[in-house]
């Protein structure tokens, strides 16, 4: 199985915008064996699917052609993300200041809350984070709001570039309104909390404790 789909990733990357039908023809295979392979091969994000105007399939439709997937995988992008923050925080080492909320800083500077009402202010900050990736709500506990971060979009950058992590509490803090601080974070490795917790500690702080 392995060896076929191996096959037909060397053929595709050779013959870009090849249909199911030139891979069977090159690999003496059928068309219903290749799209099996295929199939899990998209999937997987190895190959993309891409109808070629330039080559009409029997019905007179553009074709259905593959070309092997140039969007970087995973592993890349959490390798170079790794990377970078590995070159800024050495480069930021004689400052006492977190080096991404430090270079970040600027950037937030328009994350200011909207309104003066603190339930309205955090319900604007979780649907923030649910439109960054993260499964995020907030519960009110008698020492004040919780603000409650799961799904991390960044995993798993923060095992080893805990820094990473700060930017939530940046972030919260920022749109909220409110100084926090984080009493919980998250290890999604199996035994572990699988949320990030962070405790308000006063309103209208404009720094936190975790920046």
């Amino acid at each position: 199985m392995e060896d076929t789909r191996s096959a037909i990733l060397s053929f595709i990357q050779q013959h870009p915008f090849c249909t199911a039908k030139d891979i069977g023809n090159a690999l003496n295979l059928t068309t219903a064996d290749i799209r099996y392979h295929i199939n899990i091969l998209v999937r997987e994000g190895k190959i993309q699917q891409v109808n070629a105007p330039g080559r009409a399939s029997n019905r007179g439709r553009p074709a259905t052609t593959f070309r092997i997937n140039t969007v970087p995988s995973a592993h890349t992008i959490i390798w170079l993300c790794e990377l970078l923050i590995k070159g800024i925080t050495e480069l930021s080492k004689d400052s006492s200041e977190n080096p991404l909320t430090a270079l970040l800083s600027p950037y937030f500077s328009a994350l200011v809350p909207t309104t003066p009402s603190p339930t309205l202010r955090l319900n604007q900050t979780i649907e923030a984070m649910k439109g960054l990736g993260y499964e995020a709500h907030w519960e009110a506990h008698f020492t004040g709001p919780v603000l409650i971060l799961s799904n991390c979009p960044y995993w798993p950058l923060p095992v080893k570039t805990p820094h990473i992590c700060t930017l939530d509490g940046f972030l919260l803090e920022k749109m909220s309104g409110f100084q926090l601080e984080q009493i919980q974070r998250a290890n999604l490795d199996s035994g572990h909390p699988t949320t990030c917790l962070f405790k308000t500690i006063s309103p209208g702080s404009k720094t936190g404790a975790n920046t």
